[in-house]
């Protein structure tokens, strides 16, 4: 079992918001005004969870967003790790 210390950091916190923002800027210029809705999910070092939806407008109603934010992280997680294995030539073993 390994321990793992729980150590606050404004540091961290403001380079999340950073993303956060940046990522928020890219959306608006991939979908200009287009541009719909969004879920965003945010946890602590602790694990405790924050979200908040926005889906008023769009083809996504409240009650597919999980489902719908669930495939497309997948989808996201698929990438990266495709992305990895070829950078560190796993495909290669």
């Amino acid at each position: 079992m390994s321990v793992r210390e729980i150590a606050p950091s404004t540091e961290r916190a403001d380079r999340v918001l950073r993303q956060i923002a940046e990522q928020a800027d890219v959306a608006r210029s991939e979908f200009g005004p287009d541009l719909a809705g969004f879920a965003l999910v945010a946890w602590d070092m602790r694990g405790a969870v924050r979200t908040t939806i926005d889906c008023r407008e769009g083809a996504v109603a409240l009650s597919l967003v999980p489902t719908f934010a669930h495939d497309a992280l997948n989808r996201h997680v698929a990438v990266v790790i495709q992305q990895t294995a070829e950078s560190e030539g796993l495909d290669d073993v």
